[in-house]
Protein backbone atom coordinates (compact mmCIF):
# COMPACT_ATOMS: atom_id res chain seq x y z
CA UNK A 1 0.00 0.00 0.00
CA UNK A 2 1.64 3.40 -0.88
CA UNK A 3 1.21 6.04 1.86
CA UNK A 4 0.07 9.43 0.63
CA UNK A 5 2.86 12.31 1.13
CA UNK A 6 1.13 13.90 4.06
CA UNK A 7 0.70 10.17 5.53
CA UNK A 8 4.79 9.80 5.36
CA UNK A 9 5.18 13.46 6.82
CA UNK A 10 3.61 12.57 10.10
CA UNK A 11 4.82 8.91 10.28
CA UNK A 12 7.95 10.71 10.23
CA UNK A 13 7.28 13.28 12.73
CA UNK A 14 6.12 10.95 14.95
CA UNK A 15 9.62 9.88 16.07
CA UNK A 16 9.56 9.49 20.15
CA UNK A 17 12.66 11.16 21.38
CA UNK A 18 11.78 8.93 25.02
CA UNK A 19 12.74 5.93 23.24
CA UNK A 20 16.02 7.23 21.11
CA UNK A 21 18.55 5.31 23.71
CA UNK A 22 16.65 2.00 23.47
CA UNK A 23 16.75 1.58 19.52
CA UNK A 24 19.13 -0.34 18.52
CA UNK A 25 18.86 -2.31 15.14
CA UNK A 26 15.46 -0.50 14.54
CA UNK A 27 13.83 1.47 11.57
CA UNK A 28 12.65 4.24 11.77
CA UNK A 29 11.20 7.58 10.22
CA UNK A 30 12.49 11.19 10.74
CA UNK A 31 12.12 14.66 9.34
CA UNK A 32 15.00 16.77 9.73
CA UNK A 33 17.29 18.91 8.22
CA UNK A 34 20.06 18.37 5.91
CA UNK A 35 23.70 19.54 7.64
CA UNK A 36 25.97 18.12 5.19
CA UNK A 37 27.06 14.98 2.86
CA UNK A 38 30.77 13.31 3.68
CA UNK A 39 32.79 11.13 2.60
CA UNK A 40 35.13 9.19 4.59
CA UNK A 41 38.89 8.26 3.84
CA UNK A 42 37.28 4.41 2.93
CA UNK A 43 34.96 5.75 0.45
CA UNK A 44 31.99 5.92 2.42
CA UNK A 45 29.47 8.27 2.38
CA UNK A 46 27.34 9.94 5.55
CA UNK A 47 24.39 12.19 5.76
CA UNK A 48 24.41 14.33 8.70
CA UNK A 49 21.39 15.62 9.89
CA UNK A 50 19.65 17.88 12.42
CA UNK A 51 16.35 18.66 13.75
CA UNK A 52 16.90 21.89 15.91
CA UNK A 53 16.96 19.94 19.00
CA UNK A 54 19.32 16.97 20.78
CA UNK A 55 18.18 13.69 19.96
CA UNK A 56 16.42 11.82 22.74
CA UNK A 57 16.11 13.03 26.30
CA UNK A 58 19.06 15.28 27.89
CA UNK A 59 19.28 13.18 31.15
CA UNK A 60 20.70 10.38 28.87
CA UNK A 61 23.10 12.60 26.50
CA UNK A 62 26.16 11.56 27.75
CA UNK A 63 25.76 7.90 27.86
CA UNK A 64 24.82 8.73 23.91
CA UNK A 65 27.14 10.37 22.69
CA UNK A 66 29.63 7.97 24.20
CA UNK A 67 28.03 5.01 21.78
CA UNK A 68 27.28 7.33 19.13
CA UNK A 69 29.66 6.89 16.27
CA UNK A 70 31.17 10.08 14.86
CA UNK A 71 33.36 10.99 11.98
CA UNK A 72 36.51 12.20 13.17
CA UNK A 73 39.18 14.80 11.76
CA UNK A 74 40.92 11.33 11.01
CA UNK A 75 38.42 9.72 9.04
CA UNK A 76 37.29 12.71 7.07
CA UNK A 77 38.09 12.82 3.61
CA UNK A 78 35.68 15.71 1.44
CA UNK A 79 32.44 17.41 1.57
CA UNK A 80 30.01 16.19 -1.20
CA UNK A 81 27.44 18.94 0.49
CA UNK A 82 29.27 21.47 2.40
CA UNK A 83 27.25 22.60 5.34
CA UNK A 84 25.34 25.58 5.04
CA UNK A 85 27.54 28.52 7.42
CA UNK A 86 24.20 29.09 9.26
CA UNK A 87 23.99 25.98 10.24
CA UNK A 88 27.36 24.87 10.85
CA UNK A 89 26.99 27.54 13.38
CA UNK A 90 24.45 26.54 14.73
CA UNK A 91 25.64 22.94 15.72
CA UNK A 92 28.74 24.69 17.01
CA UNK A 93 26.32 26.36 19.64
CA UNK A 94 24.35 23.41 20.49
CA UNK A 95 27.16 20.98 19.85
CA UNK A 96 27.23 17.68 18.08
CA UNK A 97 24.60 15.80 20.25
CA UNK A 98 22.35 17.98 18.28
CA UNK A 99 24.24 16.13 14.93
CA UNK A 100 22.96 12.63 13.45
CA UNK A 101 25.85 11.01 10.91
CA UNK A 102 23.68 8.40 9.12
CA UNK A 103 25.54 6.02 6.85
CA UNK A 104 24.65 6.30 2.84
CA UNK A 105 24.33 3.20 0.98
CA UNK A 106 24.03 1.89 -3.15
CA UNK A 107 21.20 3.87 -4.77
CA UNK A 108 20.57 6.33 -2.36
CA UNK A 109 23.78 8.00 -2.65
CA UNK A 110 22.58 9.74 -6.08
CA UNK A 111 20.09 11.39 -4.05
CA UNK A 112 22.68 13.12 -2.49
CA UNK A 113 23.97 14.50 -5.55
CA UNK A 114 20.78 16.75 -6.15
CA UNK A 115 20.77 17.67 -1.37
CA UNK A 116 21.71 20.83 -0.47
CA UNK A 117 22.60 21.76 2.70
CA UNK A 118 19.23 23.50 4.35
CA UNK A 119 16.88 20.64 2.81
CA UNK A 120 14.24 19.00 4.52
CA UNK A 121 14.36 15.67 4.49
CA UNK A 122 12.05 12.76 5.09
CA UNK A 123 13.91 10.19 5.76
CA UNK A 124 12.00 6.17 6.14
CA UNK A 125 13.03 3.53 7.34
CA UNK A 126 16.64 4.63 9.29
CA UNK A 127 18.36 2.23 10.84
CA UNK A 128 19.05 2.87 14.04
CA UNK A 129 22.38 1.11 16.06
CA UNK A 130 25.21 2.27 17.70
CA UNK A 131 29.02 1.65 17.68
CA UNK A 132 28.81 -0.81 20.71
CA UNK A 133 26.29 -2.67 18.85
CA UNK A 134 27.27 -3.17 15.47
Amino acid sequence: MKMSLEDRIRNGLEFDDDTYYVLSHVYTNLVVQVHSVVVTQKNFQYLRVWRARSFGPAKFSEEREESTYRITQEIFKSYVVPPDPRIGKAIEYFGKEYLLEIAVYDNHQEVLKTTNSGDFLLLHNVHVGSKNKL
